[in-house]
Protein backbone atom coordinates (compact mmCIF):
# COMPACT_ATOMS: atom_id res chain seq x y z
CA UNK A 1 0.00 0.00 0.00
CA UNK A 2 1.33 3.39 -0.99
CA UNK A 3 1.91 5.87 1.83
CA UNK A 4 0.50 9.30 1.02
CA UNK A 5 2.48 12.44 1.91
CA UNK A 6 1.24 15.21 4.21
CA UNK A 7 0.86 18.78 2.97
CA UNK A 8 1.39 22.17 4.52
CA UNK A 9 -0.79 24.83 2.91
CA UNK A 10 0.15 28.43 3.77
CA UNK A 11 -1.69 31.63 2.90
CA UNK A 12 1.02 33.35 0.87
CA UNK A 13 -0.81 36.43 -0.37
CA UNK A 14 -4.08 38.21 0.43
CA UNK A 15 -5.47 40.55 -2.25
CA UNK A 16 -8.93 41.09 -0.72
CA UNK A 17 -10.70 40.09 2.44
CA UNK A 18 -11.53 36.41 2.44
CA UNK A 19 -14.95 35.09 3.47
CA UNK A 20 -13.15 32.64 5.80
CA UNK A 21 -10.99 35.41 7.24
CA UNK A 22 -7.71 33.82 6.13
CA UNK A 23 -4.67 36.02 6.76
CA UNK A 24 -1.13 35.96 5.30
CA UNK A 25 0.85 33.28 7.11
CA UNK A 26 -2.13 31.14 8.17
CA UNK A 27 -1.17 27.47 7.85
CA UNK A 28 -3.20 24.33 7.39
CA UNK A 29 -1.85 20.80 7.61
CA UNK A 30 -3.43 18.10 5.47
CA UNK A 31 -2.89 14.48 6.60
CA UNK A 32 -2.93 13.67 2.88
CA UNK A 33 -4.82 14.89 -0.18
CA UNK A 34 -7.99 13.11 0.98
CA UNK A 35 -8.15 14.73 4.47
CA UNK A 36 -8.55 18.51 4.52
CA UNK A 37 -8.49 20.18 7.92
CA UNK A 38 -11.94 20.56 9.45
CA UNK A 39 -13.71 23.65 8.13
CA UNK A 40 -11.19 24.31 5.35
CA UNK A 41 -12.73 26.37 2.53
CA UNK A 42 -14.22 24.07 -0.11
CA UNK A 43 -13.62 26.64 -2.85
CA UNK A 44 -9.91 26.83 -2.05
CA UNK A 45 -9.78 23.06 -1.77
CA UNK A 46 -11.17 22.80 -5.30
CA UNK A 47 -8.07 24.67 -6.59
CA UNK A 48 -5.59 22.94 -4.28
CA UNK A 49 -6.80 19.33 -4.68
CA UNK A 50 -5.39 18.65 -8.19
CA UNK A 51 -1.98 19.94 -7.05
CA UNK A 52 -1.88 17.75 -3.92
CA UNK A 53 -3.17 14.75 -5.87
CA UNK A 54 -0.48 15.18 -8.55
CA UNK A 55 2.31 15.68 -5.99
CA UNK A 56 1.18 12.52 -4.19
CA UNK A 57 1.76 10.50 -7.34
CA UNK A 58 5.12 12.04 -8.23
CA UNK A 59 4.30 15.03 -10.45
CA UNK A 60 7.07 17.63 -10.64
CA UNK A 61 6.74 21.30 -11.51
CA UNK A 62 10.09 22.33 -13.04
CA UNK A 63 8.98 25.95 -13.36
CA UNK A 64 8.76 26.26 -9.55
CA UNK A 65 11.89 27.53 -7.76
CA UNK A 66 11.13 25.59 -4.57
CA UNK A 67 11.16 21.78 -4.74
CA UNK A 68 7.87 20.03 -3.84
CA UNK A 69 6.00 23.34 -3.87
CA UNK A 70 3.23 24.80 -6.00
CA UNK A 71 1.14 27.97 -5.69
CA UNK A 72 -2.60 28.07 -6.33
CA UNK A 73 -5.18 30.81 -6.11
CA UNK A 74 -8.62 30.96 -4.63
CA UNK A 75 -11.31 30.62 -7.32
CA UNK A 76 -13.24 33.51 -5.69
CA UNK A 77 -11.67 36.42 -7.53
CA UNK A 78 -8.12 35.27 -6.68
CA UNK A 79 -8.45 36.85 -3.26
CA UNK A 80 -5.96 34.42 -1.70
CA UNK A 81 -2.81 32.73 -3.00
CA UNK A 82 -1.88 29.49 -1.28
CA UNK A 83 1.57 27.90 -1.12
CA UNK A 84 1.22 24.11 -1.20
CA UNK A 85 4.23 22.24 0.21
CA UNK A 86 4.41 18.46 -0.08
CA UNK A 87 6.00 16.93 3.02
CA UNK A 88 7.48 13.79 1.48
CA UNK A 89 8.76 10.91 3.56
CA UNK A 90 9.65 8.88 0.48
CA UNK A 91 9.99 9.97 -3.11
CA UNK A 92 7.06 8.79 -5.30
CA UNK A 93 7.57 7.37 -8.77
CA UNK A 94 8.13 10.09 -11.38
CA UNK A 95 8.29 9.42 -15.11
CA UNK A 96 10.16 12.16 -17.00
CA UNK A 97 8.23 13.24 -20.07
CA UNK A 98 8.04 16.17 -22.44
CA UNK A 99 5.17 18.58 -21.93
CA UNK A 100 2.57 19.03 -23.02
CA UNK A 101 1.91 15.33 -22.74
CA UNK A 102 -0.45 13.50 -25.05
CA UNK A 103 -3.10 11.51 -23.19
CA UNK A 104 -5.76 9.04 -24.21
CA UNK A 105 -9.01 8.85 -22.27
CA UNK A 106 -10.89 5.62 -22.95
CA UNK A 107 -14.35 4.62 -21.77
CA UNK A 108 -13.48 1.40 -19.95
CA UNK A 109 -16.96 0.48 -18.70
CA UNK A 110 -20.56 1.68 -18.92
CA UNK A 111 -23.06 0.22 -16.44
CA UNK A 112 -26.01 2.58 -16.85
CA UNK A 113 -27.41 5.49 -18.79
CA UNK A 114 -24.96 8.18 -19.91
CA UNK A 115 -26.30 11.53 -21.09
CA UNK A 116 -23.37 11.76 -23.54
CA UNK A 117 -24.09 8.23 -24.76
CA UNK A 118 -20.53 7.07 -24.14
CA UNK A 119 -19.89 3.44 -25.06
CA UNK A 120 -17.17 1.09 -23.93
CA UNK A 121 -14.14 1.64 -26.15
CA UNK A 122 -14.84 5.32 -26.99
CA UNK A 123 -11.53 7.19 -27.00
CA UNK A 124 -10.57 10.84 -26.68
CA UNK A 125 -7.12 12.38 -27.18
CA UNK A 126 -5.89 15.29 -25.09
CA UNK A 127 -2.70 17.29 -25.24
CA UNK A 128 -1.59 18.82 -21.95
CA UNK A 129 -4.42 19.75 -19.62
CA UNK A 130 -6.82 20.87 -22.36
CA UNK A 131 -10.43 19.77 -22.46
CA UNK A 132 -11.33 17.19 -25.10
CA UNK A 133 -13.74 18.52 -27.72
CA UNK A 134 -17.43 17.86 -26.88
CA UNK A 135 -16.47 16.05 -23.66
CA UNK A 136 -18.77 15.86 -20.63
CA UNK A 137 -17.88 18.64 -18.17
CA UNK A 138 -18.75 16.58 -15.08
CA UNK A 139 -16.55 13.70 -16.25
CA UNK A 140 -13.71 16.09 -17.12
CA UNK A 141 -13.95 17.70 -13.69
CA UNK A 142 -13.40 14.29 -12.11
CA UNK A 143 -10.62 13.38 -14.56
CA UNK A 144 -8.75 16.70 -14.22
CA UNK A 145 -6.53 15.68 -11.26
CA UNK A 146 -5.52 12.56 -13.22
CA UNK A 147 -4.81 14.58 -16.38
CA UNK A 148 -2.84 17.17 -14.36
CA UNK A 149 -0.82 14.41 -12.66
CA UNK A 150 0.03 12.53 -15.85
CA UNK A 151 0.95 15.79 -17.62
CA UNK A 152 3.62 16.54 -14.99
CA UNK A 153 5.18 13.07 -14.84
CA UNK A 154 3.22 11.57 -11.95
CA UNK A 155 2.65 7.82 -12.07
CA UNK A 156 0.44 5.11 -10.60
CA UNK A 157 2.72 2.38 -9.22
CA UNK A 158 -0.28 0.30 -8.13
CA UNK A 159 -1.49 -0.02 -11.74
CA UNK A 160 -0.18 -2.62 -14.20
CA UNK A 161 0.97 0.30 -16.37
CA UNK A 162 2.19 3.20 -14.15
CA UNK A 163 1.48 5.58 -17.06
CA UNK A 164 -2.26 4.91 -16.73
CA UNK A 165 -5.10 4.74 -14.25
CA UNK A 166 -8.30 2.84 -14.88
CA UNK A 167 -10.47 3.62 -11.85
CA UNK A 168 -11.83 7.14 -12.48
CA UNK A 169 -15.62 7.09 -12.53
CA UNK A 170 -18.13 9.69 -13.66
CA UNK A 171 -19.73 11.58 -10.75
CA UNK A 172 -23.19 11.15 -12.32
CA UNK A 173 -24.08 7.83 -10.72
CA UNK A 174 -20.72 6.24 -11.46
CA UNK A 175 -22.14 4.62 -14.58
CA UNK A 176 -19.08 5.38 -16.69
CA UNK A 177 -15.52 4.37 -15.76
CA UNK A 178 -12.56 5.82 -17.61
CA UNK A 179 -9.00 4.68 -18.25
CA UNK A 180 -6.55 7.54 -18.80
CA UNK A 181 -3.06 6.88 -20.07
CA UNK A 182 -0.02 8.89 -21.00
CA UNK A 183 1.17 8.25 -24.56
CA UNK A 184 4.94 7.91 -24.31
CA UNK A 185 7.03 8.90 -27.33
CA UNK A 186 9.35 6.20 -28.55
Amino acid sequence: MMKFPRFLVTVDRVREECFRGYKKGDQFEFRDFTYPPEGFCAGALHSIFPVMYAMTFGAKFPFMKEKDTMYTTCPDGRKITFKVLCLLEEEPLHIPCERPVELEIEVAEVTGKCFYKYKKGDKFRVKGISTPSRFCGAAYSTLFPVIFNLNFGGAYPFEKDPNAISTTTCPDGGYVRFKTKRIMKK
